[in-house]
């Protein structure tokens, strides 16, 4: 072997032990104490070079790549200084850690981990994050009535975890239809959460009243006003009846008190007339059926009328109804009479009841009404307040003994009785 092969197969050794250093180091070999210790051609004190010059080669054929030194350190090619090969020692790196929410320990995300102590009631919630008004869990402890993990004040967990009530202010969404914050009956929304409407028993403008209910029959109407006669609903208690119109002349009378004879309202169809229970009016019967009104009273030659001949006279006068349809004269010697029907019958009728005056032509005579010395008299073929015979006439009330006569002389006439009477065809 010449020196040349000697000194590579040094470098090679000195290599595979992994004693070679940097520049300035320490290197460790086995040389043969025979051998002369001078430097081997290609090796440094430091260690081995790349190369020589670039003319140099060596015995067995092998040439130097034609480097200079300032292509490395005196290393070889491909071979680090600290002898490794570029990899590491470390070992291939290790998976991360999966966090697992229960396990006691926090990892990755996790805010928190109580282990098995996880819950909505804890200090740790069972997502591992720390109770927050929100996260879908009611912790109480720390004041949450409910927490549905929204932030909607519309549904029944408002957005600050408070259960939503009727008077917070806050209309909930289906099962409230207002929500004014207040326990006032008297505006727009009710304390109950609905809006004011009449029936809900609470008096809103402008409502007169209400009662909450929806009954006719009492004192408030369904449509919130009073009830009131007239208005066509029978108050339970305090009307016979009611049928809404302000007439007498039907079955309700205008202040809701059924009709009945003798009430002083005359019933279509059903009676004839109503005194309304004055037995002075004669000229309607017990059962409000017309009736013929007369007057009957006797009179003697010479003498003044009776004082109660006239009392009776005016009484009579005042019972007259106004629908009188005949009058009718009559006495001791004209027992037959006289009478007039029709209007003309009514016009002399009402106006002795009314103690005015008036003249018609009725049934081919001449009737008169008028005032004689101040007093009513009815004259037929005659003239008012004068002598006639015969004649047809009655005024008993005058302060003379000319009283009248019927087919007598009316002035100092013979005794007689003499009758007048109002009546219906």
């Amino acid at each position: 072997m010449g020196m040349q092969g000697r000194g590579r197969a040094i470098a090679a050794w000195v290599l595979w032990l992994g004693l070679g250093s940097s520049a300035g180091g320490c290197a460790v070999g086995l040389e043969d104490p025979g051998l002369d210790p001078s430097p081997v051609p290609g090796v440094t004190a430091g260690g081995v070079t790349a190369g020589g010059s670039g003319d140099e080669s060596g015995s067995d054929g092998g040439t130097t790549d034609g480097g200079s030194e300032d292509e490395g350190s005196g290393g070889l090619p491909g071979v680090d200084e600290s002898g490794s090969d570029g990899g590491s020692d470390d070992g291939p790196e290790e998976p991360p850690v999966e966090a697992v929410c229960g396990d006691g320990a926090v990892q990755g995300a996790e805010e928190c981990d109580n282990g098995v102590a996880n819950g909505p009631l804890g200090n740790c919630t069972p997502i591992c994050t720390l109770p927050a008004c929100g996260d879908g869990f009611a912790h109480t402890p720390s004041g949450e009535a409910c927490d549905d993990g929204n932030a909607s004040d519309e549904d029944a967990c408002l957005g600050d975890c408070t259960t939503a009530v009727c008077g917070d202010g806050i209309v909930q969404q289906g099962v409230e239809l207002c929500d004014d914050g207040n326990a006032s009956e008297n505006d727009g929304c009710t304390s109950d959460c609905t809006l004011a409407s009449c029936g809900d028993g609470a008096v809103q403008a402008p409502e007169q009243c209400d009662d909450g209910n929806g009954s006719n029959n009492d004192a408030c109407l369904a449509t919130c006003v009073p009830a009131s006669c007239g208005d066509g609903f029978v108050r339970t208690g305090a009307e016979q009846c009611d049928d809404g119109n302000g007439s007498n002349e039907d079955g309700c009378l205008a202040s809701c008190q059924a009709a009945s004879c003798g009430d002083g309202f005359v019933q279509a169809g059903v009676e004839q007339c109503d005194g309304g229970g004055d037995p002075s009016v004669y000229s309607c019967s017990a059962q409000c059926q017309d009736q013929n009104v007369w007057y009957q009273w006797s009179f003697n030659q010479g003498f003044l009328p009776a004082p109660m001949a006239c009392s009776d006279w005016n009484l009579w006068r005042s019972a007259l109804a106004t629908d009188h349809t005949s009058i009718h004269v009559a006495g001791t010697y004209d027992q037959p009479g006289r009478t007039c029907t029709g209007p003309e019958a009514t016009q002399l009728c009402n106006a002795l009841h009314n103690g005015t005056a008036t003249s018609v032509n009725c049934d081919g005579h001449m009737w008169h009404v008028g005032d004689c010395v101040g007093t009513m008299e009815v004259t037929v073929d005659g003239s008012v307040c004068s002598c006639g015979n015969p004649g047809w006439a009655l005024r008993p009330c005058v302060p003379y003994v000319d009283w009248g006569g019927m087919a007598t002389s009316t002035c100092s006439g013979p005794t007689q009785e003499m009758y007048v009477e109002c009546g219906f065809e």
